[in-house]
């Protein structure tokens, strides 16, 4: 009785070692959500962990060889911290991610400035990196998320299959690139392309450089807001490492849209960013009419 019981203990200890009682010390507040968002890439979610919260290395192994070998390798000691999880992650998920190999496949796949008309685009500068950010979603991914939120009054999320690319530029040169690939699951997987158009797994931050995707998790499915997102419609102040803005016209800083979504501090869909803030404020500028969407989404504002 007593070594059965100890034997359990243990496990729910993770001192126990071997395949089961692996502890994971991920040091978030919702491990099953993170491991979800890693992992989904491979198929998978957070199926990996048991209800005590300890870690299966035979299923780890089961969702993809190559992340269950690396977690095994580092858990000899029956423990898996979050930088060894998270490098357990990385090597692997490009390729199971199926992310493009180079910035001009990317393009190729995604029809990425071949057609302006199809995407909304806009400039930011923030927290998030010295460079200026040139993001492009496409209009009809916006208006489907628009349309949930004003119109059926779920939270403001994007369909999967939807594509966000974020071109960072220096002195007008795109630098860097990033994608971000809305999964089935409802996460998103996060890419990462150089200068010379090979796929990186990090970028340069503010005011360190930033993992992809092994920092990516924190902020956007954290809860702290971010500039210069969070004080639009106004104007926020420069940061230590340059100007923090939303570049766009003054008739888009739509006080009432912006209290409406409250997108960025809601973070429903885990973006950080006004996409659907911007295109509705833009959307209320222009003449009345447009097709049946857009007049259906001026009725919903006007009657909120």
């Amino acid at each position: 009785m007593r070594r059965s019981v100890l034997c359990a203990l243990l496990a729910v200890m993770g001192c126990g070692g071997g395949t089961d009682g692996v502890r994971l010390d991920l040091d978030t507040r919702d491990a099953g959500q993170m491991v979800a968002f890693y992992t989904g890439v491979f198929g998978g979610g957070a199926e990996i962990l048991h209800a005590d919260g300890t870690l299966d290395l035979d299923a780890a192994e089961a969702l993809d060889g190559d992340f269950g070998r690396r977690l095994r390798a580092v858990s000899a000691d029956g423990r898996v911290d979050r930088d060894e999880f998270l490098e357990a992650v990385t090597g692997p998920y490009a390729r199971a991610a199926g992310l493009p190999a180079s910035l001009d496949e990317l393009r190729a796949r995604w029809a990425v400035g071949d057609d302006s008309s199809a995407w909304f685009t806009h400039e930011v500068s923030g927290s998030m990196t010295r460079f200026r950010r040139r993001l492009h979603i496409h209009h009809d991914a916006v208006q489907g998320a628009l349309s949930k939120r004003l119109l059926e009054g779920a939270a403001l999320t994007y369909e999967p299959g939807t594509v966000v690319i974020g071109e960072h530029l220096d002195q007008g040169l795109v630098v860097e690139t990033t994608v971000m690939l809305r999964r089935p699951d409802g996460f998103w997987t996060f890419g990462a392309y150089g200068a010379d158009g090979a796929r990186v797994d990090r970028i340069e931050g503010d005011p360190d450089a930033l993992r992809v995707p092994a920092d990516c998790f924190g902020c956007h499915y954290g809860t702290r807001q971010f500039e210069p997102e969070r004080s639009f419609p106004g104007l926020a102040r420069p940061g230590p490492h340059g100007e923090r803005a939303v570049d766009v016209p003054m008739s888009w800083r739509n006080a009432e849209v912006t209290a409406l979504l409250q997108e960025h501090a809601r973070r429903s869909d885990g973006l950080l960013g006004l996409y659907g803030t911007l295109y509705l404020s833009r959307l209320l500028e222009t003449d009345a009419g447009g097709d049946s969407l857009e007049v259906a989404l001026r009725s919903a504002l006007d009657g909120s």
